[in-house]
């Protein structure tokens, strides 16, 4: 007498296809999990970058409003002009002074006159920019007005410009290379003719001052 078949019974069959199920079960759970890696290493590299944009911003606008604080202590040299200048970034930067010359002047007797009162003020800002931003450079441009553009006009109105090198965050492909994005005139926001010539990824953050 045939004994009846085991219907819960496993066949070799039915082995091989639960087996073969199983390694494409692993091999799609690693590739979705090395997705998941790949993915979250660029949002910490992008995050990481941004922090450190983030960070100069922050040091940029501390330099600019020590500046308009000292510049509205220095009454006399802001309405002559003395805080302003023409100069571009390389030549700015390149302005780098020792703080104990620039203070110097403005020692324990004090300064005498606006003029000297102007060079220590933009020495110990100057000073202070080159050791918290990489390529740092400081700028002072009197405020300009169009005629006919309905604008309002403020006397001895100045923007004051931070500027120093940022990390290069996009790339683009030239010719088959790949190549750093760099900040242009229009992207970079320095005022104009700033930066012509000028080498690295150089940003600006301006400060508007009214007296």
């Amino acid at each position: 007498m045939k004994c009846p078949r085991n219907p819960y019974a496993i066949t070799k069959g039915a082995l091989g296809r639960q087996a073969g199920s199983t390694l494409i079960e692993v091999l799609v759970s690693v590739v979705l999990l090395s997705l998941g890696v790949v993915s979250a290493m660029q949002l910490v590299t992008v995050s990481v970058k941004e922090r450190s944009v983030l960070k100069y911003k922050i040091a940029a606008t501390q330099a600019a409003t020590e500046l308009a604080e000292r510049m509205r202590a220095n009454q006399l040299g802001v309405r002559a002009g003395l805080y302003n200048d023409t100069l571009s970034y390389s030549e700015a930067s390149d302005l780098v002074t020792d703080v104990t010359i620039t203070t110097a002047p403005c020692g324990s007797t004090g300064c005498t006159d606006a003029a000297t009162l102007v060079d220590t003020d933009l020495g110990i800002v100057r000073y202070n920019l080159q050791q918290s931003l990489p390529g740092a450079a400081l700028t002072v441009r009197a405020q300009t007005y169009t005629a006919g553009a309905n604008q309002i006009k403020i006397p001895n109105a100045s923007t004051i410009y931070v500027a120093w090198l940022e990390p290069v965050t996009d790339t683009q492909v030239v010719d088959g290379a790949t190549t750093p994005t760099l900040l242009n005139q229009a992207t970079n926001g320095c005022p104009n003719s700033f930066t012509t010539n000028a080498s690295g990824n150089v940003r600006c953050l301006g400060l508007s001052y009214q007296p």
